[in-house]
């Protein structure tokens, strides 16, 4: 009975976000947290996609019904989730957000587990073609750490971490998922403050682990690494330890670079009235000079 509630409650979180925030049916919800119930089932079935000869687990037909289950009570509690956003929930989608420090922790969760996720999916893919293609074992081989560095957790660093950041917002995968960039303390680019913002940052813990079957040493500053940017992300401004190296700052994302509409000339209809296109007028009767109180009246010449 334990396990069967453990269970329901596992897929409740899944099925109110499922429900929520994707604006599925309740059914659609349902279904989708079956899917994903049959996806853990089928992989402990085939140990971890044939990775094991055998399976570790039972494929259970009564995890499917109560996991089905959790995602069926999800819905019922997915309007509760509008009370945990009340605060912004009047403000427009492109309105800025205040800056947490449960934002820059979460986006740093979603860079660390989105860099080794993909770097076990890519290792375990090498192992898999080595493996059951020339019979041997790539962890057997010499060039097998390096391998494993470079797949898990180097090139997903690269991918999700290092080139998202040359981009216009220098964020991450995590900070873009959090919807914040960084820049100078002037609003400018970061330009070449980019790299030791990254080499002290997720990125540069990524580097050390991948370093640390040769030199034992990087193990233990990744260690140290970690926590310092966790604990240095909590207090205000929130700029973490790559801001205080590289001097970026953390700000959110939304409503960057916009400016209102305007006619593009001065005193030009646009600009009497502000967020209508210029041509309004021809549309809006209510907009012409005619008939708009206080809107200066041109003579003909006689």
């Amino acid at each position: 009975m334990q396990q069967v509630a453990f269970n329901v409650a596992l897929f409740v979180p899944l099925g109110a976000y499922v429900r929520r925030y994707f604006r599925l049916g309740a059914v659609t919800t349902v279904l989708a947290g079956a899917v994903a119930s049959l996806l853990i089932e089928v992989t402990q079935a085939t140990g971890n996609w044939f990775l094991f000869p055998c399976p570790y687990r039972l494929f259970d037909v009564d995890d499917l019904l109560a996991n089905g289950l959790g995602a069926a009570v999800g819905v019922l509690f997915a309007p509760l989730l509008h009370l945990v956003y009340r605060r912004h929930a009047a403000l427009p989608a492109n309105a800025a957000r205040p800056l947490t420090a449960g934002r820059r922790l979460l986006g740093m969760l979603v860079d660390l587990v989105a860099v080794f996720l993909l770097g076990g999916v890519l290792a375990t893919a090498l192992d898999l073609i080595v493996q059951y293609g020339l019979g041997v074992r790539v962890a057997e081989q010499p060039w097998g750490a390096l391998a494993n560095s470079a797949l898990n957790p180097w090139l997903p660093a690269v991918l999700l971490l290092a080139l998202p950041s040359l981009g216009a917002d220098g964020a991450t995968l995590g900070q873009h998922a959090v919807r914040l960039r960084r820049t100078r303390p002037d609003g400018a680019r970061p330009g070449t403050r980019i790299v030791p913002a990254l080499l002290f940052g997720g990125f540069g813990y990524c580097l050390l682990v991948g370093l640390a079957p040769f030199v034992p040493a990087a193990g233990g500053l990744a260690n140290l690494l970690l926590p310092v940017c966790l604990v240095l992300a909590l207090p205000r401004p929130h700029r973490g330890l790559f801001g205080l190296v590289s001097g970026l700052t953390v700000t959110d994302s939304r409503g960057h670079g916009k400016r209102p509409a305007s006619s593009g000339r001065p005193g030009g209809r646009g600009d009497r009235f502000p967020g209508l296109p210029h041509d309004a007028h021809r549309t809006r009767p209510d907009l012409r000079p005619e008939t708009t109180p206080g809107f200066p009246m041109t003579q003909p010449p006689p």
